[in-house]
């Protein structure tokens, strides 16, 4: 079982800093994300709770200091700033990305 996540610079994220729960579903959000990137997308854009836990997997991530050490990698920002959703939204998106594409390119 997977017991801590690494983003870059192999500084692991131990599970108690960032819940197994919510590590196992930002790994479900990768795999479907790897698997269909425009149906993730979609849903993101589409349904506001997907957009609510994808909110909280990125201040999850932020608090434990992944996702600062992720944007040094990715940036979505302008594409995610031309989508139809509020500018919180917006952010999410950007954040979320970054996160699933530095998941995917370890």
């Amino acid at each position: 079982m997977l017991t801590r996540i690494t983003i870059k610079k192999a500084i692991p994220i131990e599970l108690g800093e960032f819940d197994s729960g919510y590590l196992g579903l930002l790994l479900k959000y990768t795999e479907q994300y790897k698997t269909d990137p425009k149906l993730f997308l979609t849903c993101f854009l589409k349904f506001r709770s997907i957009r609510s836990v994808c909110e909280q997997l990125v201040f999850t991530a932020w608090k434990t200091g992944a996702l600062d050490e992720a944007k040094e990698l990715y940036d979505f920002s302008d594409w995610a700033g031309r989508q139809p959703v509020d500018q919180r939204g917006k952010e999410v998106l950007n954040d979320i990305l970054i996160l699933i594409k530095s998941i995917i390119n370890v």
